[in-house]
């Protein structure tokens, strides 16, 4: 199955009426063809698979206001993905964020370690993500 007959299949027949009137099939096949070498087939398959939960996504109020004018938005919710499940390509090429989480940094001195501490002391001091452990 190829992008055309996926968006197609998922969602082409419910596009909202005044965007199915500006788009040429012309438009939309070139499109599809960008999509397709773009994207993997697994993740094709998956925005097949789930088109309704993410047109509704991005429909929704919630992604208005947090997302809608951010250069990459997340084409998932991100409450509600479980990153158990969903393979990391997946989630690079649909620009789910990582969530957040705890790690310790351990290193030793000399090896560039100093400032790779400044940097993540940088990033993740206010928000509480970053333990730095420091042994002798």
């Amino acid at each position: 199955m190829n992008s055309v007959e996926i968006l197609s299949a998922g969602g082409g027949a419910n596009l909202e009426p005044s965007l199915a009137s500006t788009i040429s099939s012309l438009k939309l096949e070139k499109i599809c063809e960008f999509i397709t070498l773009t994207i993997s087939q697994e993740t094709l398959s998956f925005i097949n698979n789930n088109i309704d939960l993410i047109y509704s996504w991005i429909t929704s109020l919630e992604f208005e206001v947090k997302y809608k004018n951010t250069k990459f938005p997340p084409l998932m919710k991100p409450s509600v993905i479980d990153y158990k499940q969903l393979p990391a390509n997946i989630a690079w090429e649909l620009n789910i964020p990582l969530p957040k989480c705890r790690f310790i940094y351990a290193t030793g001195h000399g090896s560039g370690g100093t400032a790779m501490l400044h940097f993540l002391r940088a990033l993740y001091d206010e928000s509480g993500y970053f333990l730095n452990v420091s042994y002798s």
